[in-house]
């Protein structure tokens, strides 16, 4: 839950890594996380910080524990779900509402804080092309910085 929160990734996103999804640029450390296939078959791929609070799940180790043996994405939501249900119980509250707790906090922050907002690009939304075309991408210390919104999550972990 918490890699979840701290990432805004999609199911099926968080299933596709390994521990070569892991990187480092600049002394931030990253995910390289596969988005979509271009022209060509190309892959692409955009790169999401790792917030402080989840420093300690970044060579998802944990991920690949429980991948072993199991072939989809579905097994993992599945369970996933449950925990949350467990934690919260008696709501509707399921994994994707993870995503928009992430969003939130992260428009909130470069709202507040007078910063582009980069919700759409570290969620892996369409953005405006002709500035995509342009700007050739968020430098990672611009996303380290939107990532500061996450902050606010630091009592989950206590």
């Amino acid at each position: 839950m918490m890699f979840a929160l701290h990432t805004g990734l999609r199911f099926n996103e968080i299933w596709q890594l390994d521990s070569k999804s892991v990187g480092e640029e600049d002394g931030i450390k990253f995910i390289n996380v596969k988005t979509a296939k271009q022209k060509g078959g190309v892959s692409k791929y955009r790169q999401i910080p790792l917030h402080k609070n989840i420093e300690y799940l970044g060579d998802l180790k944990w991920l690949e524990q429980i991948k072993k043996g199991k072939e989809s994405s579905d097994y993992f939501g599945k369970r996933l779900n449950r925990h949350i249900h467990k934690s919260i119980p008696s709501t509707n509250v399921s994994f994707h509402r993870l995503r928009g707790n992430f969003a939130k906090a992260i428009k909130d922050y470069c709202l507040e804080n007078s910063l582009a907002d980069l919700t759409s690009v570290l969620l892996g939304h369409s953005t405006d092309l002709a500035t995509d075309t342009y700007a050739k991408g968020v430098s990672l210390k611009a996303k380290k910085e939107a990532l500061k919104g996450l902050d606010i999550f630091y009592l989950l972990i206590i």
